[in-house]
């Protein structure tokens, strides 16, 4: 017989889920409002890659404080800056700024500027 073709990769934001016994229900898990994923996916790396939903979810990270997080993205709120850097473990961090530095979604107050503006 054919072979099934499985999945092996997700965008950020997801995560692959590969269910043992149903090859067929293979598919990519968003995570959900108020958590993210910053790393691509991949099945063959065992990065973001889950054989239940659970496990899944799991591999989600909290949002950090002073950020909100729609699964993917993290944008910082006001008094609040990322670089959007993403860590080897896939952690992005945000940082406070100094008193109405920082306008939130990474934009500073007029006359600064730089990292934590």
């Amino acid at each position: 017989g054919v072979g099934t073709m499985r999945l092996v990769a997700c965008p950020v934001g997801f995560i692959v889920l590969r269910l043992p016994q149903a090859p067929t229900l293979d598919h990519c898990l968003q995570c959900p409002v108020a958590t993210y994923s910053a790393l691509q996916a991949n099945h063959t790396t065992g990065i973001q890659a889950a054989d239940s939903a659970e496990a899944g979810l799991s591999l989600c990270r909290p949002c950090p404080s002073g950020a909100t997080c729609n699964g993917s993205a993290v944008t910082p709120i006001a008094g609040h800056w990322t670089s959007g850097e993403v860590s080897e473990e896939g952690t992005v961090e945000v940082y406070r700024c100094p008193a109405l530095a920082c306008l939130g979604s990474g934009q500073c107050a007029k006359g600064r500027e730089g990292p934590v503006c």
